[in-house]
């Protein structure tokens, strides 16, 4: 919410009004900048997706899954994954989480991702796994409203890895999101947008900018690895 002080027009505006932020400086220079426009469409198809996964996994973790099975779980949240540090919604894998994430969190976290991609959930977890390496060598080209996304398949993987490749941008501003999946060792995507609010496609050729590129994989068990080294874009 924006605050005015009203003289001979107005003598003072601060805070945010849409998206835009108004704010003062110590010289007296009114600044405005632009922010980014949240998704705010909670029945986005994505969004019913995830939610209908978590329900499903959360019959799975109460009426399917054995003893047993549960207990791997709670072995493997307190050993393998956890958010890590976040750095535009990418998961890190770390080690040691203190008990911060509980075994039916890292139940959903793997399948939610296995389900995303239309692989079969796994019961038990998959404690001793050997986490991927990011692609490599990711780079991008931009021509006729296409960016061609290129990368060197990973090093460490296991078999029908995915590598998922994010994106973010400077202006325009869009928040790091994730916006394609594809084999990993496919080495190579096409892309015609991104999402914008209420998860509509915005294509590039309608939206010139400086953009980044930042890749992760996914082993078919749902481990992830960490972030790939970033590749920037200019729309003209």
């Amino acid at each position: 919410m924006a605050r005015f002080k009203l003289g001979f027009g107005f003598a003072d505006i601060r805070g945010k009004i849409g998206n835009f932020v108004y704010s003062i400086q110590k010289s007296g220079v009114s600044t405005i900048r632009q922010c980014a426009q949240a998704i705010s469409n909670p029945m986005s198809a994505d969004q019913a997706a995830i939610r209908g996964n978590l329900a499903l996994l959360a019959g799975e973790w109460r009426d399917v899954l054995t003893q047993a099975q549960r207990d791997t779980w709670n072995t493997y949240a307190l050993t393998k994954p956890g958010m890590g540090v976040k750095d535009g919604g990418i998961l890190h894998l770390i080690k040691g989480n203190n008990g911060i994430m509980s075994g039916f969190n890292a139940f959903v976290l793997v399948n939610q991702w296995l389900k995303s991609v239309n692989k079969t959930a796994q019961g038990s977890a998959p404690i001793g796994q050997i986490a991927p390496t990011p692609p490599l060598s990711v780079s991008a080209v931009y021509a006729g409203g296409n960016m061609t996304v290129t990368w060197t398949a990973p090093v460490t993987m296991k078999p029908n890895a995915q590598a998922r490749i994010w994106i973010g941008s400077h202006q325009p501003v869009c928040h790091r999101q994730l916006v394609a999946i594809e084999e990993a060792n496919a080495g190579t995507k096409v892309i015609t947008g991104f999402k914008g609010a209420n998860g509509i496609v915005i294509p590039f050729a309608s939206a010139p900018g400086d953009y980044f590129f930042q890749m992760d994989t996914v082993d078919i068990d749902g481990t992830k690895s960490g972030p790939s080294n970033t590749f920037e874009v200019t729309v003209p």
